[in-house]
């Protein structure tokens, strides 16, 4: 490896070993790792700052303006009102129905854009009932990460891997939509296992409607214009992330109140490890690591066997990097292999979402949403750490990676 590789690979060690370690904020973390890099000369700083997804960066403020409007005028208490209307008295059906809300948006939605949006009154329902609401988070993160596999636009990884390999918006459904139905009911299977019963009756629910309800209204109109925004992006030809904050401008116009406030609430700290980490994963990628790894899984020569190391390599890696870079950086090569190797087809294109789907379930740092949830968390007085969250996605996300293993075998992965 050359050097430039081995700092790379040192930087973003460091950067990890200091997250699990939880010894500082992870926002001075990550601009401390991203500032090492450019020092360093891996990226100039032009490169570094072209390294950031500012489409990311600018949906996850966007969203967070809203949510903070959204707490303003009570709409996630009302919803969570909604919700338990719907599912009937039982506790657990609160707990269903958000859970399938949740994989349901996410089928359709950016999955980050799902956890910001229901986060809030999935934390409400949980309070409510007397339950953490920190492991039905990771569950219904989990749920959303999953479902998002199941379409074209769900997961942002998939939108990178359909516009490569020019997959439609059906085939996706089609090869992956019963994969992802069978690993969000293991999801829900998990959670009603491992979660504690609700110990507040029924009866001691409290309905809740929203205290202003013209602004209410006004914001609820604009959060349904920027839903439609999200699933009509390709066909506008807009960023999701300028979707969004046309609609937190729209919001803030409409619905009043103090912009300022809404302003400090936006999770700032969040944003900025964000743009760190883009910087650190940019040097990864400007170095060769992981051009290298694909290259050796490569030199393995492992025919009929690559679909399935390619989706167990993809998970492993999803696991300690965010999906989207790894899947940016994997598309070359299964281009590559596909056009030597045509049989392969497909079968390469479907391991590599699964991989990243399933793997970036398995730590905070594998997909976006996880991170999203860490910010939710703070706002509301709650801790999610990295060892919390892994006390509950690791076991799962080993079961929901061996059923994809056995799916991808089954759907002939290693078979020509």
């Amino acid at each position: 490896m050359t050097d430039a590789a081995l700092w790379a690979l040192f930087v973003f060690l460091l950067l990890y070993v200091m997250l699990v370690g939880e010894w500082v904020h992870r926002a001075a973390a990550a601009l401390a790792a991203a500032l090492a890099v450019v020092f360093g000369g891996l990226l100039p700083p032009a490169r570094a700052v072209a390294a950031v997804d500012w489409n990311t960066i600018l949906l996850l403020f966007g969203l967070m303006v809203l949510v903070s409007l959204g707490e303003e005028v009570g709409l996630f208490p009302a919803l969570a009102t909604w919700v338990r209307r719907v599912t009937g008295p039982s506790p657990w059906g609160t707990i269903l129905g958000f859970l399938i809300a949740v994989a349901v948006l996410s089928s359709v939605l950016p999955n980050l854009s799902v956890i910001l949006i229901l986060g809030p009154a999935l934390f409400t329902a949980a309070e409510h009932l007397d339950m953490d609401p920190v492991p039905l988070l990771v569950f219904a993160i989990m749920a959303s990460n999953l479902a998002g596999l199941a379409t074209l636009v769900g997961d942002p990884p998939n939108i990178l891997i359909g516009t490569a390999a020019g997959l439609s918006f059906t085939q996706f459904v089609t090869h992956l939509g019963p994969l992802a139905l069978v690993l969000v009911l293991m999801v829900v299977g998990y959670a009603r296992l491992a979660l504690k019963p609700p110990g507040r009756p029924a009866a001691r629910w409290h309905p809740t409607s929203i205290p202003h309800p013209r602004r209410g209204w006004a914001l609820g109109v604009v959060l349904g214009a920027t839903l439609v925004g999200f699933i009509l992006q390709s066909d506008l030809g807009l960023p999701v992330g300028l979707i969004a904050v046309a609609g937190a401008t729209l919001a803030l116009l409409l619905v009043g109140g103090d912009v300022e406030h809404h302003l400090r609430e936006v999770d700032w700290g969040t944003l900025v490890f964000f743009a760190g980490l883009f910087i650190v994963v940019g040097a990864l990628v400007r170095a060769g690591v992981i051009r290298a790894a694909g290259t050796w899984l490569l030199a393995q020569h492992l025919g009929d066997g690559l679909p399935v190391a390619l989706l167990v390599a993809t998970a492993v890696c999803s696991a300690v990097l965010d999906n989207i870079p790894i899947v940016a950086a994997a598309i070359p090569l299964v281009s590559g292999i596909v056009a030597q190797d045509p049989q392969y087809g497909l079968t390469l294109w479907l391991a590599l979402a699964t991989g990243a789907a399933v793997g970036g379930n398995a730590t905070l740092l594998g997909a976006s949403a996880n991170l999203v949830g860490v910010s939710l968390a703070r706002t509301r007085g709650y801790a999610l750490g990295f060892k919390t969250y892994l006390r509950w996605s690791l076991p799962l996300s080993g079961a929901t990676l061996a059923v994809a293993v056995a799916w991808l075998w089954w759907q002939g992965g290693i078979a020509r």
